[in-house]
């Protein structure tokens, strides 16, 4: 396998509430896991998931060679909503699930995760 790549967003095309961020995450995915890397998608996604979404979700990335994590925000805050805690529950999360990655990548549209990079980087998570 290739270096260990971990994509982080809130949205993901065909998986809830999603636009142009949700679309480029999952292709990234796909094509990063077509060549050779070793893809992560950490989706923590802004309303709740059925379980037949989340089904389907497992199943169609997991198809493509590609690990998916759902980050349950509520677990580390209580309000999921700011962005300040969204990002302080994903870098609780990288912290926890104990993988070690070579990448990690957020995007920061709407600020939903842009605080994440600099938890990590303080926390001394990621390469």
């Amino acid at each position: 396998m290739g270096q260990k790549i971990c994509l982080v967003t809130e949205e993901l095309a065909g998986f809830g509430a999603s636009g142009g961020i949700g679309a480029a995450f999952l292709e990234l995915a796909i094509v990063m896991a077509k060549h050779g890397y070793d893809v992560d998608l950490i989706f923590a996604p802004l309303s709740p998931l059925d379980a037949e979404t989340k089904r389907e979700l497992y199943v169609g990335l997991g198809a493509h060679r590609i690990a998916v994590r759902l980050v349950e925000l509520d677990k580390f805050v209580w309000d999921t909503q700011p962005v300040e805690n969204r990002s302080y529950g994903i870098t609780r999360y990288l912290l926890e699930c104990g993988v070690r990655y070579d990448v990690i990548h957020f995007n920061d549209y709407k600020g939903g995760t842009c605080k994440t990079p600099f938890f990590a980087a303080q926390i001394g998570i990621g390469a």
